[in-house]
């Protein structure tokens, strides 16, 4: 179930972040200031998936949707881990992930819940 992380780190410019997680998924919302209008939001799926790795899926006002992979930057022959980055990866199983995310969020404020799923039933 995802449960909200306290203190988030704010970013000047990004609006006001909240941050939920659990063992599968991240979810990270903006909004334009604490407490009002969301502005966009970024799952994260797949977190434990070894063979496929994790994705992201990112919806802002201003960009609209963005579908990424994440890198882990294990795995490059290098003595050291790179940073993880977002790449772009084109495959997303809204039917799936709708319904682990509504699984995942029970907990969460109505309003916000309902934002995320009626953004992601728009994604094809």
């Amino acid at each position: 179930m995802l449960v909200e992380i306290p203190e988030t780190r704010q970013i000047p410019g990004e609006g006001f972040r909240r941050w939920f997680s659990d063992e599968k998924m991240d979810l990270i919302v903006w909004s334009r200031r604490e407490g009002g209008a969301l502005i966009g939001f970024q799952l994260c799926y797949d977190k434990n998936d070894r063979e496929e790795g994790e994705k992201a899926l990112t919806w802002t006002e201003e960009e609209g949707y963005r579908l990424d992979k994440v890198d882990t930057g294990e795995d490059r022959g290098y003595t050291y881990k790179e940073a993880p980055v977002l790449v772009k990866d084109g495959v997303f199983d809204s039917g799936r992930i709708i319904r682990e995310f509504k699984e995942a969020s029970a907990s969460l404020e109505l309003p916000l819940k309902a934002f995320v799923l009626e953004i992601l039933s728009k994604y094809s």
